[in-house]
């Protein structure tokens, strides 16, 4: 990190290698063109935008070009300058040695959660300018991005929302291609495969064809190896086909494939791809499980990259999600692969996807208890701790699914179990284990929908109440329509008729009005839980005469529904 020592003199050259120096201020965009460290301090036309260090990503002035060496990066510009307008602070290289992984680790986390985190990539670029500052300061090829470092901001764009990040992959891609662009790595592999990620994330398969017939041709330019086109592109393009949903045309990549030689013929994550190509289908389960068989055939009779694996398992147990009572299927193969992995056959070791998709499937199981989802989730984190392989690790995405599928049983316990689940997630103090707000809502959906005996409905009700509360003291955060809707259906479910009710109903109605939150989920949950005589007096009549209600009641409603 930046150090709080800052040099009398702002001109001054530190000789000492283990002195440099980072800018605190604005600066211009500037491209990586020059041949030399000083000359990237020439005339630039760019448009200056302030970048402060030490401010949040969500206070930065853009959505992507804050950083200024990403920036120009990213925009391809043609000028040469950067203009530090800045104090200088000086910093020892042996901490930035120390730095340097500290860095990766971010690129490599940013990669891993922008499809949820709307921070990630400007985080990311964040990250990349301070490496290269590093870079440019001390001339020490230790602090040099790498190949590696460009493909996890081209990850981190391709999993990312925002629907320009195929564009924005590949505008870093062509700087990488560049032979004109000094100080910029080289592309790989890996480089283009996450660019085809990118597009197919965005369901536009002809751009991921585009970019491997870039490969291709980069290959034959160059006879680099490094860039030489593998089963794996292959791989992405029936990806990139099968998200959009167009099963002929995966399907043609794919049976072609098994026809190829060497390098280029058909693995284990071909038949991977084409399965979850097959997963959204209507009857896709029946397919997936034909695929699944002919897969296992194959390497019985000598195709050994064919041999059904972990993912393999974990797609047919996804497909089986979709069946009508497939949950049951899919428990049953969970339970194989965990017994074939304590018999020694490390290929099927079940992960944390084999568990989620497992517990995922159990939705359209008819009967099915909230105890199985916790006993699933112990039988997970038993693995876990006795394995010690982090793809185990029982996490935010994993518990959410568990508390969806336990808000939908019939389980009249179910509001109590769900409520142990948050409660781990809490006191497990890891942050890729926090409850979110989608965490809290699958609670008070199991609140609302609880039926049982009246203890049990008084049980429930009690954890509908703390987890209103809990919302705003753990999460900070303020409930909105569809939680309220969601707590004035817990009264009326689980509360009898009385003036406490009715006490509960209106306070929490009141507020809401307030709060300009009124929408008609609201306001048809408010006319089952409240008594008539609460009902004329808060609204002035009763909703069947359609009375009017103040517009500044609805004000901040951003969707009229759950």
């Amino acid at each position: 990190r930046v150090g709080s020592r800052f040099s009398s003199n702002p001109n001054t050259i530190h000789s000492q290698r283990k002195m440099m120096k980072f800018s605190s201020a604005s600066v211009l965009f500037w491209i990586l063109s020059a041949d030399s460290v000083t000359g990237l301090l020439q005339p630039s036309p760019l448009k200056t935008r302030n970048f402060q260090v030490g401010r949040e990503p969500s206070q930065r002035t853009s959505r992507f070009t804050t950083c200024s060496h990403y920036g120009k990066m990213i925009l391809g510009a043609t000028s040469e300058e950067i203009e530090l307008n800045m104090e200088e602070i000086e910093i020892d290289e042996d901490d930035l040695l120390v730095q340097k992984e500290e860095w990766m680790q971010s690129l490599r986390q940013c990669a891993k959660t922008s499809f949820r985190d709307d921070t990630a990539i400007e985080k990311a670029q964040a990250v990349f300018d301070e490496m290269f500052q590093a870079y440019v300061k001390t001339e020490d090829s230790a602090f040099f991005p790498d190949v590696e470092v460009y493909n996890l901001l081209i990850e981190t764009h391709a999993y990312g929302r925002d629907e320009k990040g195929g564009e924005e992959a590949e505008m870093i891609l062509s700087r990488m291609e560049d032979s004109s662009v000094a100080f910029v790595a080289r592309p790989n592999l890996e480089t283009y495969l996450f660019v085809m990620d990118a597009w197919a994330m965005r369901k536009n398969p002809e751009k991921a064809e585009a970019v491997l017939a870039r490969l291709k041709e980069r290959y034959a330019e160059t006879n680099d190896d490094a860039v030489k086109p593998t089963i794996a592109a292959t791989n992405k393009l029936i990806k990139s086909y099968g998200m959009r949903g167009d099963i002929e045309k995966a399907e043609s990549i794919f049976r072609d494939s098994l026809d190829k030689d060497g390098e280029l013929k058909a693995n284990h994550k071909t038949w991977v791809q084409i399965m979850k190509a097959y997963i959204p289908q209507e009857t896709g389960y029946e397919q997936v499980g034909d695929l699944f068989s002919e897969m296992r055939k194959a390497y019985r009779m000598g195709e050994e990259e064919y041999l059904p694996k972990t993912d393999a398992y974990n797609a047919l147990i996804r497909a089986l999600g979709h069946k009508r009572n497939g949950g049951q299927e899919a428990e049953e193969l969970l339970f194989e692969m965990i017994e074939q992995y304590q018999a020694g056959d490390d290929d099927v070791r079940p992960n944390a996807d084999s568990f989620r998709n497992t517990i995922a499937a159990q939705l359209f199981r008819r009967n099915f208890s909230s105890a199985k989802v916790e006993q699933l989730l112990q039988i997970q984190e038993g693995l876990h701790k006795t394995t010690g392989f982090p793809d185990l690790k029982i996490d935010t995405r994993g518990n959410n699914a568990a508390l969806k599928v336990m808000s939908k049983t019939r389980d009249a316990r179910k509001a109590i179990r769900a409520k142990r689940v948050i409660e781990s997630m809490k006191s497990s103090g890891d942050p890729e284990n926090m409850p979110t707000k989608t965490s809290y809502r699958s609670l008070i959906t199991a609140c609302a929908f609880t039926r049982g005996s009246p203890e049990e409905s008084l049980e429930a009700f009690q954890v509908a109440i703390e987890t209103m509360k809990d919302l705003k003291e753990f999460l900070g955060e303020e409930p909105d329509s569809g939680f309220v809707g969601l707590f004035l259906k817990a009264c009326s479910n689980l509360m009898p008729p009385s003036r406490k009710r009715d006490a509960v109903v209106e306070k929490i109605f009141t507020k809401c009005c307030a709060d300009g939150l009124l929408n008609d989920f609201v306001l048809i949950e408010f006319e089952r839980a409240a008594s008539e005589t609460l009902q004329l007096e808060t609204l002035g009549g009763f909703l069947e005469d359609n009375v009017r209600l103040p517009e500044e009641w609805s004000r901040n409603v951003v969707n009229n529904s759950v």
